[in-house]
């Protein structure tokens, strides 16, 4: 028989044997369990080496492939912390979930040539859009995508991104997009965010084909009044868009916009009286008796010492209750009218109209009326 030597080395990870057997010697290494061992509970002593989270990306959007995006390999992207609201896009649940966020992450998709026009250039310049078009097309997708991810692929097709190419560059086809054709204008492309986005004159020249006229007049005069685009300015937007769908819908609306309009809905108060033959008020006027002041109102027919009051939600607060009780008070005092409007006047303009017809006919006229 052999003679067997055996010779052990240590070394960092194994155990080193020699084994000498018929004149020749082998080494074995033996991985030592001691050694794990004693790395695991090193890990355990230790917090710094438990396990790190990844470094997620920011709030902001990222493009992802199949090599992953963001700094993130592709797995990780599918994380249930991003929600998808297009092909090859992600952004974080905890991130902004507003029409601004998704279409700076559309931008990543987009020929640099396209703009967001349209409702979607509406709502990024903050002009009022009737209720149907902004909960269910636009801002609620988002939110129902962080809540209710099977609610949110039933209404997808509710969430269109209204977008404009020249002519000479190629259409991308994405889920969710709606591509129009583009046609420069006088008024240009203006960046909201870092985004491309139609100015406010050529927005509301195409919004004159989308929504009703009321609201029409409610867009213009905000964007006369908290814009740097003037009355001026979309005159020469409708002038240049003639015989294209909306214009003769501008075209009425644009003499009706009023720069002190200060809220949505008075201007659609203002605009079905003017509809049903009541003469046009003062818009957010001061009224002053004997050189004190009184009051400021949201309608003044001065000539028949009328007031038109829009009591929305901030009405509702009691200190604001309180003040306006006290200011209705003194104006009746001193001989003026007031008729208060509330949104549910609005859905009935007709009967609305009558009720300030009355209030005029009955007041004492400081000229004839009509």
């Amino acid at each position: 028989m052999g003679r067997f030597h055996t010779t052990q080395r240590s070394c960092e990870s194994s155990t080193g044997i020699l084994l000498e057997a018929g004149g020749f010697w082998i080494q074995v290494h033996i991985w030592a369990v001691t050694n794990r061992e004693s790395r695991q509970s090193k890990a355990i002593e230790d917090p710094l080496t438990e396990r790190v989270q990844p470094d997620y990306p920011e709030s902001a959007p990222f493009l992802v492939s199949r090599l992953g995006g963001g700094g993130l390999p592709y797995g990780q992207t599918r994380n249930d912390r991003f929600v998808s609201p297009a092909r090859g896009m992600r952004i974080q649940r905890s991130g902004r979930d507003d029409i601004e966020a998704v279409c700076q992450g559309l931008q990543l998709l987009l020929p640099k040539e396209a703009a967001f026009v349209c409702c979607t250039a509406a709502l990024l310049h903050s002009i009022p859009l009737p209720p149907w078009i902004v909960p269910q097309r636009f801002l609620p997708v988002v939110v129902q995508q962080f809540r209710d991810h099977d609610q949110s692929r039933r209404d997808s097709e509710d969430f269109l991104v209204d977008v404009a190419y020249p002519p000479s560059v190629a259409r991308r086809q994405i889920k969710g997009v709606r591509h129009r054709q583009w046609r420069p204008d006088p008024s240009g492309v203006t960046s909201v965010g870092g985004l491309r986005v139609s100015s406010p004159a050529r927005t509301w020249m195409d919004l004159a084909a989308l929504i009703p006229p009321d609201y029409l007049l409610a867009a213009g005069d905000h964007i006369v009044r908290y814009s740097s685009a003037q009355i001026a300015g979309l005159r020469q937007v409708v002038q240049w868009a003639d015989r294209r769908r909306g214009v003769r819908n501008a075209r009425s609306i644009l003499e009706m916009i009023n720069p002190g309009a200060e809220s949505p809905p008075e201007s659609r108060v203002r605009y079905w009286l003017h509809q049903y033959g009541l003469p046009d008020p003062e818009v957010n006027a001061d009224i002053v008796v004997r050189g004190s002041w009184l009051a400021r109102g949201d309608l003044v027919f001065r000539d028949r010492m009328v007031v038109v009051e829009y009591d929305g939600v901030v009405h509702l607060a009691e200190d604001r209750r309180r003040y306006d009780a006290k200011r209705r008070n003194l104006l009746q005092e001193h001989g003026w009218r007031v008729v208060v409007l509330t949104a549910d006047d609005l859905l009935r303009p007709y009967a609305m109209a009558q009720t300030v017809l009355a209030a005029l006919a009955r007041s004492t006229p400081t000229r004839p009326f009509r």
